[in-house]
């Protein structure tokens, strides 16, 4: 029975890996599809949202006091996720202005169009991370997440950027920096998650 259950718990993470590197080498090799799958995603993640928030002021709104900011709140992002889910490509076209309002050099807005396109690919990685920082934050242990954050978001990435620019000067591999870390933190929480009894030890905290 013992081996019978180390073997589910293996293929319980054999099988997610390879269809990551399934989904990760398509998007290797399709990053226009994978654009346009990230954008609906996130559209439909929008609207998602605004109808939750929706749905919470109209339950809620009594006894939880909450304000019509909601409401506003809510149809906003519906808008924008009907807007990403109707017109996906309009992403690739609104970058160069979201960057232009820092900057109107055609060399930084192009730098920062790579850039955008570079991250993108991988945001889903950070919100795995900034999901698992929640979690274990709720259940008591706020220590883990931030000492990951500063450890791989703040001196890993420095780290980074400071030995690759020393032996390459190609503003690529900056791009890179997050994407890496976010990845390098995913690995983390997924191994905590999977290894950590943190659940008992919520309970016996609750005791």
């Amino acid at each position: 029975m013992a081996s019978q259950g180390k073997a589910e718990r293996n293929w319980s993470l054999i099988v997610p890996g390879v269809l990551l590197i399934f989904f990760g080498a398509l998007c290797a090799f399709y990053p226009g599809i994978t654009l346009l799958s990230v954008t609906f995603v996130a559209g439909a993640g929008f609207i998602f949202a605004g109808i939750v928030n929706i749905i919470s002021y109209v339950r809620e709104r009594k006894t939880a006091g909450l304000s019509g900011w909601y409401v506003a709140y809510g149809i906003l992002d519906i808008i924008i996720g009907l807007m990403l889910v109707i017109h996906p490509l309009a992403t690739a076209y609104v970058i160069p202005w979201l960057i232009g309002a820092f900057s109107r050099e055609p060399e930084v807005i192009a730098f920062g169009v790579q850039q955008a396109h570079t991250a993108a690919l991988f945001y889903c990685l950070l919100a795995f991370s900034h999901c698992c920082a929640g979690i274990l934050r709720g259940l008591g242990r706020p220590v883990v997440p931030m000492m990951v954050m500063l450890a791989v978001w703040c001196v890993l990435r420095i780290v980074y950027i400071t030995t690759v620019m020393h032996i390459v000067h190609e503003i690529q591999y900056i791009y890179w920096a997050y994407p890496l870390t976010w990845s390098v933190s995913s690995v983390i929480y997924f191994i905590y998650y999977h290894r950590s009894d943190w659940i008992h030890g919520f309970e016996a905290k609750e005791h």
